[in-house]
């Protein structure tokens, strides 16, 4: 069996290379969104109380720079996730 007609331990039967194809792309999505969660650090050091919607513009500069593309819906997804892990560390 060549390459080509392999099944990668997936029922619906893709491809290897979808399979790797698809974990490069996550990597790279998390690797962007750490980007972003460090810039949105820096930014509520000094301002702990603004809200997503001036921080989603305010970092519209920085995601174009870095060709991060994220919508309005999963910028705040990405905030409550950072309020939600210090809440439940207590901090």
């Amino acid at each position: 069996m060549n390459s080509a007609t392999c099944r990668f331990g997936d029922p619906i039967g893709k491809s290897r290379q979808a399979w790797y194809d698809k974990q490069k792309q996550q990597d790279q999505t998390t690797f962007e969104y750490e980007m972003l969660l460090d810039e949105l650090h820096s930014i509520r050091k000094n301002l702990p109380r603004i809200g997503a919607e001036k921080l989603h513009i305010m970092t519209a500069y920085f995601c174009q720079q870095h060709g991060i593309k994220v919508g309005r819906d999963k910028f705040t997804l990405l905030l409550k996730e950072i309020f939600w892990s210090h809440v439940e560390r207590g901090e």
